[in-house]
């Protein structure tokens, strides 16, 4: 589950706050929960429907090293990932 945070220095990104539910997705489907556990990452390819600040999405992430926002120094820089699946959403309670 991933919730979107801002908007990044570069038009187009968008930081979003994992939330490391890995122990317990790996408990239920006893796979490998992947190299992303928790923290913030940035993405330019977050479909638009999802870019609302507040919105949590369930995604599927890989890390993209091709390429990254261009900001300048004063900017935190965030691990850069590519949204391969939106599998959801998920309301506030």
């Amino acid at each position: 589950m991933a919730e979107v945070v801002d908007r990044h220095c570069e038009s187009g990104w968008y930081i979003l706050k994992l939330e490391d539910d890995t122990d317990e997705l790996a408990k239920k489907t006893g796979t490998y929960a992947g190299q992303l556990h928790g923290g913030y990452v940035t993405t330019d390819n977050l479909p638009e429907q999802y870019r609302q600040v507040g919105q949590k999405v369930l995604v599927q992430l890989e890390l993209n090293s091709s390429y990254g926002p261009r900001c300048v120094a004063t900017n935190m820089l965030y691990p850069v990932v590519r949204v391969i699946e939106v599998c959801g959403t998920r309301a506030d309670k």
